[in-house]
């Protein structure tokens, strides 16, 4: 569980480089350039939030709400910093924005390989509601599947 030296705030676009860095830590995939993530923030409904440990950036999450629906863009934990519940404390945050931006329902994809993710997923409350044969592409490995997961919100 994450202890009392970690914090979690809400980001804004002078967080870009710092997120870039960080996605680039947590995925093995394209990383997000400060400029993608930038226009991701500048989007319509975006939010996200950092988590601090120590006062050093060790995961983020990245979402949007449109309408009634809520999607996770990205959420990532640093290396060193994982199997803490800092996963988790992401996940629940952006949830309980969505929540209070009167979202329904949030959507997110996963690495089918990805069995920690999808564990916290599942505990969460997610269901796979859809695959996407080919979606991550990573240098040197074959091509993996994403699975597309959802739940409601109260």
């Amino acid at each position: 569980m994450t202890g009392a030296a970690t914090a979690l705030r809400p980001v804004g676009l002078f967080d870009a480089a710092v997120i870039s860095l960080l996605h680039a830590e947590c995925f093995d995939e394209a990383r997000w350039d400060e400029r993608a993530v930038t226009e991701i923030l500048a989007l319509p409904g975006a939010y996200g939030f950092i988590a601090l440990e120590h006062e050093a950036p060790g995961g983020f999450v990245l979402a949007r709400v449109a309408a009634d629906e809520c999607e996770i863009l990205s959420l990532g934990v640093r290396r060193a910093s994982r199997q803490g519940g800092l996963g988790r404390e992401l996940l629940r945050a952006a949830l309980r924005f969505a929540t209070a931006s009167r979202a329904r329902a949030v959507h997110l994809e996963v690495a089918e390989n990805n069995t920690a993710a999808r564990h916290l997923y599942a505990v969460e409350g997610f269901t796979v509601t859809g695959r996407r044969g080919g979606y991550y592409r990573r240098a040197g490995s074959p091509e993996v599947a994403a699975l597309v997961l959802s739940r409601d919100l109260p």
